[in-house]
């Protein structure tokens, strides 16, 4: 089987509606307070919830994770963590997606909308998300992952005075694949940058006992912090294992995988750790619904968040040797 990540900017020319004013327009502009508070789970450091509404919304549900710590030196800022969200109809159809931008520092955060080129909402999943280079990769189930240059937010006013900020996804990583497989789901997305000169870009799926449960990774072009196009016009995956039953998300530190999986609202997230293909199970480490995974480096600290109403944290955990 090859997997294949092509590529393709959309037909329609980017909007120019609004003000272009960046990921340093929204830090100037947070206008949430998360709040710091216990998050159960054994392997936990430490963590914050959202504000009141963000934390009990059955509309909006949390899922990727990442942070200006996966981005490196391409990043010259405060600290700070992106958190994807996904709305959804009461039948569960999606209808939009969200970035919050938390600043670590004082909690304080903003949320920025996900949007096509031409500003109208951008309805995928966003299980997960990865920070690279001036881009963020939005995964988004069998669409592959969309590319938001993080430059590109914009600052949109209604005829109230109004304001909003929105990301567009300006362009598009197309999974292709050349068999009769089970179709790669982009389900979340991380970098390895153990190998500076050569970091990679790791997908995995969710799924039941049922699924496929795949990891793959693409090698990223070091300059552009996109991955990397072959020979054959199109990024190449690599196999790397095959993970637990419904994995949420999933990093390596110093080649070792750290992976979350939910088990439902109530029963405690697990955290598997090992070596691909030897991963050991421990069981309570997280609270319920555990979803994207993100390695912060600078701080020697994983994060990630939960999902459930009246039950959503973000929060860090130590890694293991």
């Amino acid at each position: 089987m090859t997997l294949r990540l092509r590529h393709r900017i959309p037909r329609s020319a980017p909007s120019t509606e609004g003000e272009q004013v960046g990921l340093a327009g929204v830090l100037d502009r947070l206008d949430h307070q998360a709040r710091l508070t216990r998050v159960p789970g054994l392997s936990v450091e430490w963590g914050f919830t959202w504000e009141r509404g963000d934390a009990l919304t059955r509309t909006w549900w949390p899922q990727g994770l990442t942070s200006s710590g996966e981005a490196g030196a391409a990043y010259d800022g405060p600290r700070v963590l992106l958190a994807a969200w996904y709305a959804k109809d009461a039948d569960g159809t999606h209808r939009r997606s969200r970035v919050s931008v938390v600043e670590l520092g004082s909690l304080r955060y903003r949320h920025v909308e996900l949007v096509t080129a031409d500003l109208r909402p951008l309805p995928v999943h966003a299980g997960g998300l990865a920070w690279s280079g001036d881009h963020l990769l939005v995964a988004a189930t069998k669409r592959g992952l969309g590319v938001a240059p993080l430059s590109g937010v914009r600052r949109l006013t209604d005829a109230r005075g109004r304001e909003r900020d929105v990301l567009p996804v300006t362009s598009w990583l197309r999974a292709e694949q050349d068999d009769e497989a089970p179709q790669l789901r982009y389900s979340f997305c991380s970098i390895d940058a153990a190998e500076p000169d050569s970091p990679r870009l790791l997908v995995g799926e969710y799924g039941g006992s049922g699924a496929t449960h795949r990891v793959v990774d693409y090698p990223l072009d070091p300059t552009t912090g996109l991955p990397l196009a072959g020979d054959g016009g199109g990024c190449v995956a690599r196999p790397v294992s095959h993970g637990p039953v419904r994995m949420q998300g999933l990093v390596v530190v110093d080649g070792v995988q750290h992976v979350t999986c939910s088990h439902g609202t109530r029963l405690p997230g697990t955290l598997h750790v090992g070596r691909p293909g030897a991963l050991r199970i421990r069981l309570g480490a997280l609270p319920p619904g555990p979803e994207d995974l993100t390695y912060w480096p600078e701080l020697g600290l994983l994060w990630c968040q939960s999902e459930h109403p009246g039950r959503r944290y973000v929060f860090a955990v130590r890694p293991s040797a």
